[in-house]
């Protein structure tokens, strides 16, 4: 299984890339000198980025604001991204989809994808109640602009794919078909992006991992019950 490291999001998340990828460029598995300056450099510039979407908006951020905040050169971002679209795209993909295979993880064999995402939800209590409030106003500018939720939209069909993967032994073991999976893997994610919009600003963390606990055994039952 591909573990995926990094990730973004309020919480303190900021890049995705799969431990596989990250290991072609390591020799003997050691991260170089090179590629831990490439990847910190690629986190400060999400990380700007970020920051400058949620306080000034997407729209309103230019490459160069970017650039002055991660303090590298226009040239360097462009090194990391291919174009202002590619940026974007890394920053909304903040689907916590690392977080989702760190709980396949931690999880015993013998547990099932009911109890991993499961697990996700209860995780959602870490999260300060800032962090809730800005991941919904970056979603909100997100879903805006047709251009930014046209690309939120295609991370998220390959973040899901992923999910599936990830999950797929573990569904296999307990009796539950690729489909099954695959719809359960897509349901869960449509749920927990509506739970998400759904907040209301004195919403908690614990509210939100509430919903997001009732929304898995939603699905449990209705595996269960089918």
């Amino acid at each position: 299984m591909s573990e995926v490291i990094g990730g973004h999001g309020p919480s303190g998340e900021r890049t995705r890339m799969s431990r596989s990828a990250a290991q072609q460029e390591l020799p003997g598995r050691q991260e170089s000198r090179q590629s831990r300056k490439r990847r910190r450099t690629r986190e400060a510039i999400t990380n700007a980025a970020w920051l400058c979407f949620t306080k000034a908006g997407v729209e309103n951020t230019s490459i160069r604001e970017i650039a002055e905040l991660a303090d590298v050169s226009e040239a360097t971002v462009y090194n990391h991204f291919k174009n202002r679209a590619e940026l974007i795209e890394a920053v909304i993909g903040g689907t916590r989809l690392h977080e989702m295979v760190e709980a396949v993880d931690e999880l015993g064999d013998a547990e099932g994808p009911f109890d991993v995402l499961r697990l996700f939800a209860e995780r959602r209590r870490r999260e300060e109640p800032e962090d809730l409030h800005v991941l919904r106003r970056f979603r909100s500018q997100v879903r805006a602009v047709p251009e930014l939720y046209a690309a939120y939209l295609t991370q998220r069909v390959e973040s899901t794919a992923i999910l599936v993967e990830a999950l797929r032994p573990r569904a296999r073991a307990v009796g539950m078909s690729d489909r099954s999976l695959e719809l359960l893997c897509c349901a869960y994610v449509a749920m927990a992006e509506s739970i998400e919009a759904a907040q209301m600003e004195n919403s908690t963390p614990d509210s939100w991992a509430d919903e997001l606990v009732r929304a898995v055994e939603y699905l449990r039952v209705g595996w269960q019950n089918g």
